[in-house]
């Protein structure tokens, strides 16, 4: 009888069936107990709880990134903590750096990437977030390193074209810019790409362009958008001063 509990438990599970096997494998456990078969009992229970802590860490994970976008930092930090405790696993940590991000605790969040990285080094996702906020903070040399290691990952992905961009603009190099935005904006639906392609065409001298790509964006955009843009706005005229009127069109726009 507990064999084919058991059994039946293992056949769940290589059809990655998870959290159905769980019980049957914990039933066996307890029967093959019972009959003092304790190595088989053993092997059934290890498996049983390690799938519970999992089914258990995927939810606290879902619960957490829930937290997020509904923009409870607060609550979703300590979920994310809590997950950590258990399996620090590199979702985890990036999740836990993205809230920090958002509260504006710089240094935590950069320790979070820091940490996602070291457990998924090869993941581009990990080092473009991480130099998001070395390029706010005008890190730009770490931020570089970064984005070249994003780049060798995947050098053809919208968000590693957003982030060259990025750092082409900081540093006023605004035909690089322009163009990395452009790839940006085309292959993704992401709103800051098409405002940061509105600052690059400024930059580069065409300001009616500009505008026309902010008229374009604005329906869709949400204050975080908007932030954005003003903030790489106040950037460009920090390098070109000549261009403050303009900008200063665009940034009525973004009111």
């Amino acid at each position: 009888m507990p064999a084919q509990i058991g059994n039946f438990g293992w056949e769940l599970l290589r059809l990655n069936q998870v959290e159905r096997a769980q019980p049957y494998l914990a039933r066996a456990a307890d029967l093959f107990e019972q009959m003092g078969l304790r190595d088989y009992a053993e092997r059934h229970r290890t498996t049983a709880v390690a799938i519970e802590k999992a089914i258990g860490l995927e939810k606290t994970l879902v619960h957490a990134n829930a937290l997020y976008e509904q923009k409870d930092f607060e609550g979703a930090i300590e979920e994310f903590r809590r997950v950590i405790q258990t399996a620090p696993d590199a979702r985890a940590w990036n999740g836990l750096a993205s809230a920090l991000e958002s509260l504006k605790r710089y240094d935590e969040a950069i320790d979070g990437y820091t940490h996602a990285i070291e457990r998924e080094p090869n993941s581009a996702y990990l080092y473009r977030n991480r130099a998001n906020i070395l390029l706010d903070q005008d890190r730009l040399d770490e931020a570089e390193r970064d984005i070249v290691r994003a780049a060798e990952l995947e050098p053809e992905h919208a968000f590693t074209h957003a982030r060259q961009a990025e750092l082409a603009l900081a540093r006023g190099q605004f035909v690089d810019a322009l163009t990395h935005f452009q790839f940006a904006s085309e292959h993704s639906d992401d709103l800051d790409w098409q405002f940061g392609l509105a600052v690059a065409q400024l930059a580069t001298g065409n300001p009616d362009r500009a505008q026309q790509t902010i008229a374009v964006a604005l329906p869709k955009a949400n204050d975080d958008n908007r932030e954005s843009a003003r903030s790489w706005l106040k950037r460009v005229v920090n390098l070109r001063p000549e261009l403050a009127e303009a900008a200063e069109r665009i940034a009525e726009m973004l009111k």
